[in-house]
């Protein structure tokens, strides 16, 4: 593919050979086009790598009026937003519109996402290499993430899956000074293709110590090997994109360690990555500066006094929600007589704990009462009759309420779900709690 010959060409007049809706399953969330070209640039998803994406622009006819009146290189473009490869090895591009089969067109690859996944996909080569150098470990498997949009949370961090159990801080520090000494000597990077395995070049690159991986099953060759040879670090056996020499990496920074499947996954940033993390870095530290009221030396400091004075507030509202929950329980049963009756009670702006608290103190005042307590959620709209979010909370005897407590609930627009003697959840109207109550009451009555 052009794209492997060379990854630097990025734009290339051509022939559009076909065009079609695309019928099969969602892509991209958008109506798209299969478009195939006499010629692509593109790199089609494969290898780990995501696909190139750019554009198609048709070009006028040099006889047309549209072309005598544009200026020159003026065009219609339509995006390319995936690119993937057919079985026979053909280039689809996925379009947002349709283009004229026949039509000369100028296809041009996003050059900033390409060589993003050049450094990276590069990046991976150098990390994979050194890795096994310092402990051993082959690369199981490796992931490119795709660079997140502006605004978007999203790891974009690179992948490798070592075949190690663990690696010590020595070993990575180590792996990451390598990678980066290889970087300030700038090795070169080039591609090489095999076509004579059983040549004696072939046979003594292919067990040179810098070979790793293993090789392509021939379907997959197709009688052609490609290998992409870091000059006396790796050689091995890839199809994707790369740089001509480490030093455009500039820099390459481990950002990650974790274990899955019995492997460690080792994340890395390379190149424009990493100075875009930095930047996000001390955008949120000038941020942090002027929260703390402090630098970034004593970021650690204040933020943990903060935590250790967050736990010591939560520990006083605990014993005054307490205190308050002993006062106010026996006060909400306080008129129902010894065999029970219902009791409603509201507290706006609380929550199911502390309700849990005053049901407590309640029940142990008058274990036969019957409670409904309810709490606000959600903004109140400051509307008439107005609808109110909240939570509530029931509390009774065991077969009073898993009689009615479903049917109380509903009457508050609500769901909820407990265990014998208690029954809570959410409602879309506590404001309807009195008739809730009723519910609880006529339920009550029948009892007695």
């Amino acid at each position: 593919m052009l794209c492997q010959r060379d990854p630097y060409q990025t734009c290339l007049r051509t022939l559009v050979t076909s065009c079609q809706p695309y019928t099969g399953k969602a892509r991209k969330g958008r109506k798209l086009w299969e478009v195939t070209l006499e010629q692509s640039p593109f790199y089609p998803e494969g290898g780990g790598q995501p696909s190139d994406t750019g554009s198609i622009a048709v070009l006028p006819s040099p006889s047309s009026s549209a072309a005598q009146a544009a200026p020159a290189n003026a065009a219609a473009a339509v995006a390319v937003v995936d690119v993937q490869l057919t079985e026979d090895r053909g280039i689809v591009h996925y379009t947002t519109a349709a283009v004229s089969t026949g039509a000369s067109v100028s296809a041009q690859v996003d050059w900033q996402r390409r060589f993003d996944h050049m450094q990276q996909h590069t990046g991976q080569h150098l990390v994979s290499a050194v890795a096994d150098d310092v402990c051993g470990a082959d690369t199981v498997s490796w992931e490119l993430h795709e660079r997140p949009q502006e605004g978007q949370a999203a790891d974009e961090s690179v992948s490798v899956d070592l075949s190690i159990a663990s690696l010590s801080p020595e070993q990575i520090s180590e792996i990451e000074q390598r990678c980066n000494g290889a970087i300030r000597n700038n090795r070169s990077v080039r591609q090489r293709v095999v076509v004579d395995l059983t040549s004696p070049d072939s046979l003594a690159l292919l067990q040179s110590r810098q070979f790793r991986g293993t090789l392509p099953s021939a379907d997959k060759m197709k009688g052609v090997l490609r290998l992409i040879d870091i000059e006396a670090v790796d050689i091995n056996a890839c199809g994707g994109t790369h740089v001509r020499s480490l030093g455009e990496l500039q820099v390459l920074k481990l950002v990650g360690l974790e274990r899955t499947k019995g492997c460690v996954r080792l994340k890395f940033l390379a190149g424009s990555r990493v100075i875009a993390a930095l930047g996000r870095m001390l955008a949120r530290e000038t941020v942090l500066n002027k929260a703390l009221g402090c630098g970034p030396a004593d970021h650690a400091m204040i933020v943990g006094k903060l935590q250790a004075e967050r736990k010591e507030a939560a520990r006083t509202i605990k014993a005054l929600q307490d205190e308050l929950a002993d006062i106010q329980g026996p006060e909400l049963v306080a008129g129902l007589p010894e065999t029970g009756g219902v009791a409603a009670y509201h507290r706006p702006d609380s929550d199911l704990p502390f309700l849990s608290y005053v049901a407590r103190a309640a029940s142990s005042a008058n274990p036969n009462a019957v409670l409904l307590l309810t709490t606000t959620t959600g903004p109140v709209s400051g509307k008439a009759n107005a609808a109110q979010e909240g939570a509530f909370l029931m509390v009774g005897p065991p077969e009073l309420i898993k009689a009615a407590g479903g049917k109380a609930a509903a009457a508050m627009g609500g769901k909820g779900g407990g265990r014998p003697g208690l029954y809570q959840g959410k409602a879309s109207n506590v404001e309807k709690a009195s008739h809730a109550a009723d519910v609880l009451k006529v339920a009550f009555a029948g009892e007695q």
